[in-house]
Parts: C-alpha cells; sequence; structure tokens
C-alpha cells in the first residue's frame, strides 16, 4: 500500500509534472507481454498474468509511468494500447482489476500531469454488500488533445478529434467527436471543432503569406 500511496501522492502538483523519467520495466507474473517501439522515457511496472503494454510507433516524445497491478494487488488479463505518434509531457497510468484497459488513439497529445485511473484504488459497496464502482475501461480516440492537469477515471471515453480543458476531471463517456470537454466533472463546452499542433501565432503568421 505504500507503494501505492507514492504513486498517487506523484500524480499531482504542476511543478513535479515533468520527470524526465528513463524506461525502464519491472515484470512480475507469467504470460507478460511489451510490444513495439518502446518510448525512450516510459517506466512501467506489472504484477500478473497476461497482461499486456503496446507501444505504436514515433513514440519517441511519449513520457509515461505505467502501472498494471500491484505487489498486493496482483491482476490478469489488462491491456495498455498507445497509437502510433502520439505525444504525451507525463501521464500516470494505473489499472487495477482484471480484464481492464486502456487505449489511446493515433496522434494524441497529451500535457503534462496527466493521470489515467482505470480502476479504483478501494472498495465502495452498497446496503447489500456489493461493490458499486467496478473499473473496465478507458477508450481515448484519435487526435485527442488532453491538458495540462486533467483526472481521467474509469469507465469512460473521449471521442476522435476532441480537446480536454486543463485542470478537467473526466467521469463519463463522450461518445461524440469534434469536442471540447471542461471542468469538475467535465461537459461538453463547444462542439464542432477540431486543432492543430501548430501554436496559435504559428497559424496567424502563416495566414498571412
Amino acid at each position: 500500500m505504500k507503494k501505492l500511496k507514492r504513486l498517487l501522492i506523484n500524480l499531482i502538483p504542476l511543478k513535479k509534472y515533468r520527470r524526465q523519467v528513463e524506461f525502464s520495466q519491472n515484470i512480475f507474473g507469467q504470460n507478460n507481454l511489451w510490444e513495439g517501439d518502446f518510448p525512450k522515457r516510459v517506466k512501467g511496472q506489472i504484477y500478473g498474468n497476461n497482461n499486456k503494454i503496446i507501444f505504436g510507433k514515433n513514440l519517441q516524445n511519449f513520457q509515461a509511468h505505467i502501472c498494471i497491478g500491484t505487489k498486493d494487488c496482483p491482476v490478469n488479463n489488462c491491456e495498455v494500447k498507445i497509437g502510433d505518434d502520439s505525444t504525451a509531457g507525463y501521464v500516470d497510468m494505473m489499472l487495477l482489476e482484471d480484464n481492464s484497459f486502456v487505449h489511446i488513439g493515433a496522434d494524441c497529445m497529451f500535457s503534462s500531469g496527466v493521470s489515467i485511473l482505470c480502476s479504483d484504488t478501494h472498495s465502495i459497496l452498497d446496503s447489500q454488500n456489493r461493490l458499486t464502482n467496478i473499473g473496465k475501461s478507458v477508450e481515448i480516440g484519435n487526435h485527442v488533445w488532453i491538458g495540462a492537469g486533467v483526472k481521467i477515471g474509469k469507465n469512460t471515453k473521449i471521442a476522435d478529434n476532441s480537446v480536454v480543458g486543463w485542470g478537467s476531471v473526466v467521469t463519463k463517456k463522450f461518445a461524440k467527436p469534434n469536442v471540447v470537454i471542461a471542468g469538475n466533472p467535465a461537459q461538453v463546452v463547444k462542439e464542432n471543432i477540431n486543432w492543430d499542433r501548430r501554436r496559435p501565432q504559428q497559424m496567424l503568421n502563416e495566414a498571412k503569406k
């Protein structure tokens, strides 16, 4: 539990967002797989069996800490998949339940201090002592821009060509593409948009030519 608490503390604050980690992997269990074009600045750990971390192409500017299971909570049959040409200032990902997954599309852009929690870290029970907060998936489409300090929770979806405003907390599925979502909890604040990696001034300068 101490390791888990340290990991959660590291999700904040802003001044500590950029960590310059170097690639490393710690794997405990059977039939676990790291596959693809490993980014230079990804640190990961797997506890459990039959889990996968799959990297796409051209991810040299993707910096993350990926945690599938922990020593006191190994998990099975989980998958993290990151699409081609995506970038990240720093992302923390955590999966703590069997058969859960985080899928990130191609050409996504994550700022610093983003956290993706595909599972809660403790249980919530109803009056009949039944578990109510089961986590299974986080789905992020192609060409999605995630702002600084965004928190993305379990069982969520962000559709293609969308933007998530900095500091937002995503708690549900957004199936409509080309939207800006923002707030806590996040909601759609603008529709029919797209975005570009070039800075606004660069685009203004190019428009003058």
